[in-house]
């Protein structure tokens, strides 16, 4: 082992804690299973990364699953090869961004002077032209996500409102438990599972850009402090602009129709508008949306009498359309289902 090499892991939580399940990134309509390494070889490389796959391939060992999500620029892969492997990227193979995140299990990542620790808290971050070699244990399953190298410097380039002269360059160890990490990987969750979303060219193009933006707003690089001052600098000139926009989610929650009508309500662009409120409130503005219907729902079902609703019913007065993701995003914020709620165990 190199000398300086450091290590990046996940001390906070043990690894059994995992805080998104694992099927719920597995998108069943395209989900390939093969016990042929070759196969999986060939599949993965060509959807997510160039790889060489190693292991010790038993009759019967390999019980390998992999789906896919395609977007114009990003692509989400879940992965699972029911035993251990070790994966070899060989330096230069990558042209694009990836970023492995263990659902359940663990992976470690070696480069050239670092190891990664990956959990389902922390991740591995992949950039253009790394080398590495992947441990992967046998009960790991991991979300894998591709991002185009170009569409991340066009983006930063608009936010930064300048030329980007140094390649953009991530640290390896990606951290999913801050607030702007659940945030972004929420977003993902919810393209894995949306796909009739994705046959609408607005909604695809707008769900892609919160996974660009997630990205580069939520995880450090060598442009972290730049994206900072331009944040900063719109706070400070769009105080107002963000208060009116607090004022009218708060003032009901179920009318934002969409972040174009925040805009003209702040009377910013979409983007000043996305930069002003993710540094005064570390959230994006349908977020703050989002999670004023979530406290207008755990109000309702707080209060309501026992059987004079339902749950389904709270949920779509509320503008949750999905009474499953309702849930998820219910429990996850509450600490209990809404059910939970709605017969007064809180």
């Amino acid at each position: 082992m190199i000398a300086d090499q450091r290590t990046v892991t996940s001390e906070c939580l043990a690894h059994d804690e995992v805080p998104h399940g694992e099927r719920s990134f597995v998108n069943d309509a395209n989900l390939v299973t093969t016990s042929d390494p070759d196969q999986i070889e060939r599949l993965v490389s060509e959807v997510i990364a160039p790889h060489n796959l190693q292991g010790e391939f038993g009759r019967g060992g390999l019980r390998a699953e992999f789906s896919s999500v395609t977007l114009p620029d990003v692509t989400l892969g879940y992965l699972t090869y029911g035993q251990s492997v070790s994966l070899e990227i060989p330096r230069d193979a990558l042209t694009d961004l990836h970023i492995n995140i263990p659902l359940t299990g663990s992976a470690r990542t070696l480069f050239r002077r670092e190891i990664v620790d990956a959990s389902p808290f922390v991740g591995a971050l992949y950039n253009p032209g790394d080398a590495a070699m992947i441990a992967w244990g046998q009960s790991c399953s991991q979300l894998c996500i591709k991002y185009s190298t170009s569409t991340l410097d066009r983006e930063l380039q608009k936010l930064l409102n300048r030329p980007v002269d140094t390649p953009l360059e991530f640290k390896h160890g990606v951290n999913v438990e801050s607030p702007s990490g659940r945030q972004w990987l929420s977003t993902v969750k919810l393209i894995n599972h949306s796909t009739s979303l994705l046959e609408h060219p607005v909604l695809s193009r707008r769900l892609q850009q919160l996974v660009i933006d997630g990205l580069l707003f939520g995880q450090a690089h060598n442009y972290t402090d730049d994206l900072r001052s331009v944040v900063t600098r719109h706070t400070r000139e769009h105080p107002k602009a963000v208060q009116r926009v607090v004022d009218f989610i708060e003032s009901d929650p179920t009318a934002v129709a969409g972040v174009g009508d925040l805009a003209r309500i702040a009377g910013l662009s979409v983007r000043a508008l996305q930069l002003a409120f993710q540094q005064s409130l570390d959230v994006s503005p349908m977020a703050y949306a989002r999670d004023a219907r979530l406290r207008g729902a755990h109000e309702r079902l707080r209060r309501a009498p026992i059987g004079s609703l339902t749950v389904s019913q709270v949920a779509h007065d509320w503008g949750f359309l999905n009474p499953g993701r309702f849930s998820a995003l219910y429990t996850a914020k509450f600490g209990e289902s809404p059910s939970e709620t709605l017969r007064g165990f809180g």
